[in-house]
């Protein structure tokens, strides 16, 4: 065996190591903080899934992405005079699926995340369903709304918004097509109030 095919083979070992402590990890997690869910394997495994993407998963070039003028991967933020702006993110050919994280602070924000999904497997998402808000539901009057759009992207039955933890960074994950990150700040209508974002 050549020393090539030994580094090779030593990369793919240690990689499935990887990604069975991040599953081992969120799995002991989960099953502490949820015992009693009859959904709580498909949480464990949701989040085991999704860590190893994020860890795995080749980073979004953010290079080049603006906020209308102004840089993501440093800080910018929406305000009175400008409450909302949409990234585009382009296409990248031969790389399936490329991530970031977006962070957001603000006293008193709540930032709440678009969710899209197909008729027939809504219902069977209980952890999901329990925590989407439909339009008009009770939302933080001061709040940030994240909506990501996969270009050529299938119409879903169902939509809603789903709030995320304070102080948390939010996944994005990009397809090889690359799609659209829209930001939109409720409550930016005076001067005492702005979100200072930043994407990584």
């Amino acid at each position: 065996m050549s020393s090539r095919t030994k580094l090779i083979l030593l990369l793919v070992i240690i990689t499935l190591l990887f990604i069975a402590v991040l599953f081992a990890d969120v799995l002991v997690k989960q099953s502490q903080k949820d015992p009693g869910d009859p959904d709580s394997l498909t949480a464990m495994f949701d989040g085991a899934f999704s860590q190893a993407v994020q860890a795995l998963a080749p980073k979004l070039k953010l290079t080049g992405l603006r906020c209308e003028q102004q840089r993501v991967d440093r800080v910018f933020t929406l305000n009175a005079s400008r409450r909302e702006c949409a990234i585009d993110i382009p296409r990248k050919k031969d790389t399936d699926v490329r991530t970031a994280e977006l962070s957001a602070k603000a006293s008193g924000l709540d930032v709440y995340v678009f969710a899209e999904f197909d008729e027939m497997d809504f219902p069977e998402r209980k952890r999901d369903r329990e925590k989407c808000i439909l339009d008009g539901g009770p939302l933080n009057p001061f709040r940030l709304e994240v909506k990501y759009t996969p270009k050529k992207a299938p119409k879903s039955s169902w939509h809603c918004w789903l709030k995320q933890e304070r102080g948390g960074a939010i996944a994005i994950v990009v397809l090889e097509k690359g799609g659209r990150l829209d930001l939109t700040c409720v409550g930016c209508d005076s001067s005492s109030r702005s979100v200072g974002m930043q994407m990584r």
